[in-house]
């Protein structure tokens, strides 16, 4: 992944904000919150081991559940 910690960037058309684990297995995204990416409402993604976990939308988009696939489950995408 090798994203440093809190970067900040675009998804999904949002400003968002990066965060990273320590050992770079698991990101989290946080973009279309109010008045910043992870701001009340925002859309999250979680991705470990370069596999998405979960993805909300942000509130704007309706706030629905994309893909939650749980912590111990794993997928190819």
């Amino acid at each position: 992944m090798g994203l440093p910690d809190n970067a900040n960037g675009e998804f999904d058309g949002y400003e968002a904000k990066v965060n990273t684990s320590d050992d770079s297995r698991r990101m989290d995204i946080y973009y279309g919150g109010d008045s910043s990416p992870d701001g009340t409402g925002h859309g999250h993604v979680v991705v470990v081991n370069e596999q998405v976990q979960f993805w909300r939308e942000p509130k704007s988009d309706g706030g629905e559940v994309l893909i939650d696939y749980g912590s111990n489950s794993q997928i190819n995408i």
